[in-house]
C-alpha cells in the first residue's frame, strides 16, 4: 500500500536541492497536495541525495500520476514524483519516464520535521536504483551563494582558456596563491583546483576581482 503526503511545498531544481531559506521568489515552486512517500534506510537515503539515479521501474509505475499539484483552482499532476525518508532526513525526487532522477527539493523545516514523525514507525520499501553519477559539482556543502560564486570563477577560467588569455590567467593565479607561475598547464591545473576545496573568503576575493576587471 502506498503511503502519502499532503500539502507541502517544494522548490525542484535539477543541480542541487536548495536548503529552505535558499530559496527565491523566482524558483521553481509547487504547492503539492498529494504526494507519495517512500521509507529507505539511512545509507539508501543518502544514495538517493548525493547521487543522479535510475529508479526501478516498479517504483517507477507506483508512483505515476500519483502527485497533485495545486494550481490556480485546479489540480494537476507531476508524472513521477515521491518523497523519500529515512529516520532522519527527506527528500522530494522528480523522475522522467525511463526513471532517471531529474530534479530534487528539500522540504520546509516544520513540513520535514512532520514528514519524519509520520514516517517513525513505518518499516522501509523495497527500493531498487541504480548509481549513474554525482549531482553535485562542487563541494556537497557548499551554500547556493557558494556555489553561484565557483561557477562563476569557473566560466571565467574556462573563457580565458578559450581565448588563450595567459596574462589574466596569470595574474588570478597570483592573486590567489601569490605567486608568480609561468607554466601554463600547471595555472590552468591550479586555478581548476580552487573549485574543488571548502568555500573561503578567498573566494569573494577572487570573484571580486574577476567581476571589476571584466567591467573595466
Amino acid at each position: 500500500m502506498m503511503n502519502y503526503i499532503y500539502d507541502i511545498l517544494i522548490n525542484l531544481n535539477n543541480s542541487k536541492s536548495y536548503e529552505f531559506y535558499e530559496w527565491r521568489d523566482s524558483d521553481n515552486i509547487f504547492h503539492i497536495r498529494k504526494v507519495p512517500i517512500l521509507k529507505v534506510s539511512n545509507d539508501k537515503f543518502l544514495d538517493i541525495k548525493r547521487n543522479n539515479i535510475i529508479i526501478d521501474k516498479d517504483i517507477l509505475n507506483k508512483i505515476k500520476n500519483k502527485t497533485e499539484v495545486y494550481q490556480d483552482l485546479n489540480v494537476s499532476f507531476i508524472n513521477y514524483l515521491c518523497v523519500f525518508a529515512c529516520d532522519i532526513d527527506v527528500i522530494v525526487v522528480e523522475f522522467n519516464k525511463d526513471g532517471y532522477s531529474i530534479n530534487k527539493s528539500n522540504m520546509l523545516l516544520e513540513e520535514a520535521d512532520d514528514t519524519l514523525f509520520e514516517v517513525c514507525e513505518l518499516d522501509n520499501d523495497e527500493v531498487e536504483y541504480e548509481i549513474l553519477d554525482s549531482n553535485y559539482k562542487y563541494n556537497i556543502d557548499d551554500t547556493r551563494y557558494e556555489e553561484e560564486v565557483k561557477s562563476y570563477i569557473s566560466s571565467e577560467i574556462n573563457y580565458l582558456v578559450k581565448k588563450r588569455d595567459y596574462t589574466k590567467l596569470k595574474y588570478l593565479y597570483y592573486e590567489w596563491y601569490n605567486k608568480k607561475n609561468n607554466d601554463m598547464k600547471s595555472v590552468i591545473k591550479d586555478l581548476k583546483n580552487i573549485l574543488k576545496i571548502d568555500y573561503s573568503n578567498k573566494h569573494d576575493n577572487l570573484f571580486d576581482i574577476i567581476k571589476l576587471s571584466n567591467s573595466m
